[in-house]
């Protein structure tokens, strides 16, 4: 099995395995008892992401929907599922985002998950706003839906445009919740910006 995953249009990673290696990764991924460790459940998590296929979606939406025992692991999938930008991952992020019920901190991630996926349906669109709007939302979810809402205008705007001023891919080979400045940006700009808690665009 060979696939690579796409970042910002850029490939980053060629991962090939046969199947019994998929088959091995997938139960240890889902073994939520003490016999797997967490850090390979990790390592098997991260190792599905790099393969971006379709065998890889269903099996971190399922780890994703049925993990009884780690929300960290949860979180990582979520983030996994973002930065595989699957569109077809954006009605479980988007069910996740939105339940009270769920780890604000894995809520948060799926928010930014559909911000990094730049799902521009209105259903996405939608979610996200009333996230901002919700005074039940934790402040650290309403913070991530408006930045997934820029992040998505900004991409519908480039791809309106076909500007020559579009972000340049990371390269940290990640799906970013935000550009990064300009790289002549002063150190003293930075400092200012990052402490002095500009919510520029953002909420209050």
């Amino acid at each position: 099995m060979s696939a690579a995953i796409d970042v910002e249009g850029t490939a980053v990673v060629q991962l090939s395995l046969p199947s019994s290696s998929v088959a091995d990764i997938t139960q240890k991924l889902h073994d939520a008892t003490e016999a797997t460790p967490i850090a390979l459940r990790h390592r098997c998590l991260f190792s599905m992401r790099n393969m971006a296929t379709d065998i890889a979606f269903p099996v971190l939406a399922q780890t994703l929907d049925s993990e009884p025992r780690s929300q960290l692991l949860r979180h990582e999938v979520a983030y996994a599922l973002g930065q595989m930008r699957s569109e077809k991952a954006s009605a479980m992020l988007r069910e996740v985002a939105t339940n009270p019920n769920e780890h604000a901190m894995v809520r948060h991630e799926a928010a930014e998950a559909l911000g990094a996926i730049a799902d521009t349906s209105e259903e996405t669109t939608q979610t996200l706003q009333a996230l901002v709007k919700s005074p039940e939302a934790p402040r650290e979810l309403r913070e991530t839906a408006a930045l997934a809402i820029r992040r998505i205008n900004k991409r519908k705007a480039e791809a309106l445009t076909e500007s020559a001023n579009a972000a340049a891919p990371s390269p940290y080979l990640s799906v970013d919740p935000a550009d990064p400045l300009d790289p002549s940006t002063s150190t003293e700009t930075l400092e200012q910006t990052l402490l002095g808690g500009d919510d520029e665009g953002g909420i209050s």
